[in-house]
């Protein structure tokens, strides 16, 4: 696991810095949505649910995001890229399934 004193020392803090730099990439385009950050901090909060309850945080957060978010999401933590059916959402729900520990 990566050192988290710049991201003030914990994983939720990494995430948080994640999705924010993610929104200001996004915010250049012209389909920004000026709601999204919101629902990544929300989806944040429930991958963290999950990984107490028990769950693998590449799997809570591969099933809670996908596409260069998800991307950015687990170079926070620090685990390794993506692969495609990861960053593609294949044989995903459309609205997040709590993962099983």
């Amino acid at each position: 696991m990566p050192d988290f004193r710049m991201f003030g020392g914990t994983i939720h803090s990494a995430l948080v810095h994640a999705a924010t730099q993610y929104d200001i990439r996004q915010s250049r385009g012209k389909r920004y949505n000026a709601y999204a950050l919101a629902q990544y901090f929300m989806r944040i909060d429930e991958v963290e649910q999950d990984t107490k309850a028990g769950a693998d945080p590449r799997q809570a957060l591969c099933a809670a995001f996908s596409g260069s978010l998800l991307n950015a999401m687990l170079k926070a933590i620090g685990a390794t890229a993506p692969s495609r059916d990861e960053l593609t959402g294949a044989g995903k729900a459309w609205t997040y399934q709590p993962v099983k520990a």
